[in-house]
């Protein structure tokens, strides 16, 4: 070995070797930081303010399902099945899209003449039961606002669904705070466009008349106003079979004279208990058809899209299914 070479080496062990192992050490180290910092980020984020790791307090929410299954359907399979299926799917949504609040289920309907035996055991266990007697069964629905009237001082907000209403938004009551705020009038109140899904076609069932393209007049020669990019009206059916009250809203509803309860304002019960009975109060609004996804929930089962289907098919034509634009 030349002398060279011999020089280099001993550089290398003596000069080089001790940096390397340096480097080694701290870069371990630092890895070991790294591996402890990680260990404390949940003690850590149990020292901040709630407010500056976005950690928000959920609403408390009386939701209210309406189920109504005649006793010759509960005992043929198919239909008590399908009606069990659809009333499951309404619980579920709730539960999915608040699960970060605290909910409160009740299905109000009556006596013999439903499908939450059926339910999964899970399920019925989150639910409260209400069986109505001596009075139409279809008119269970008129029975919800003094269900409520029940719970007036424990809940936020109010929730009545027919069911079979899909509610597949997380953020739906941001959305109807955020209206309520832009308003500033408890007695406007918002309410959903509701939507069949069918075939890969996306149809606004509420908004046709019978079977053409949006009504200009059912829009026109009424209120309307945007917030925040987001445009609203008050539309001529304000039917959603479903509505959402905060406890402001609830308190003006029950303070009323309630001269609509138990009377057939809409095209029947259903209609009346589950959007027209508000007209007494309230000054319904939807969002505008310009931005009609903003706030809406799905009709589970597509008994619409079916009508139009058989309607094409006679026509021999294609209706264009609806959509934000």
């Amino acid at each position: 070995m030349s002398q060279g070479s011999a020089f280099k080496q001993a550089i290398a062990k003596w000069m080089f070797r001790p940096l390397v192992i340096v480097g080694q050490c701290l870069r371990n180290l630092r890895m070991r930081c790294h591996l402890a910092c990680a260990h404390q980020y949940g003690s850590a984020y149990a020292l901040l303010p709630d407010r500056l790791i976005g950690k928000q307090p959920g609403s408390k929410i009386v939701a209210v399902i309406t189920h109504v299954c005649r006793p010759d359907e509960s005992d043929h399979a198919k239909t008590g099945t399908a009606s069990c299926e659809r009333l499951l799917s309404t619980i579920e949504s709730l539960l999915g899209s608040f699960s970060h609040h605290d909910i409160h289920l009740i299905v109000n309907t009556y006596r013999d003449w439903h499908q939450t035996a059926q339910l999964p055991e899970p399920i019925k266990q989150r639910l409260e039961i209400i069986q109505h007697e001596e009075i139409d069964p279809m008119h269970v629905g008129f029975e919800v606002p003094d269900i409520f009237a029940r719970h007036r001082e424990e809940a936020d907000w109010f929730i009545h669904l027919e069911d079979d209403i899909l509610v597949q938004d997380a953020t739906f009551l941001d959305k109807l705070t955020f209206f309520n705020q832009s308003t500033n009038q408890p007695k406007s109140l918002l309410l959903p466009n509701r939507f069949e899904s069918m075939a890969g076609r996306k149809y606004y069932i509420d908004l046709r008349w019978p079977h053409g393209d949006f009504r200009p007049e059912a829009w026109a020669a009424l209120a309307t106003f945007q917030a925040g990019g987001v445009s609203f009206g008050q539309c001529a059916n304000s039917h959603s079979a479903c509505y959402f009250l905060n406890r402001l809203q609830l308190d003006l509803w029950l303070d009323s004279p309630r001269d609509w309860h138990n009377k057939i304002t809409g095209a029947g019960p259903q209609e009346s208990w589950s959007s027209c009975m508000l007209n007494e109060v309230f000054d319904l609004y939807k969002p505008h058809p310009s931005n009609l996804h903003y706030l809406e929930v799905r009709h589970c089962h597509p008994t619409y899209f079916q009508r139009l289907l058989a309607y094409e098919q006679e026509k021999k034509i294609r209706i264009q299914s609806h959509t934000a634009s």
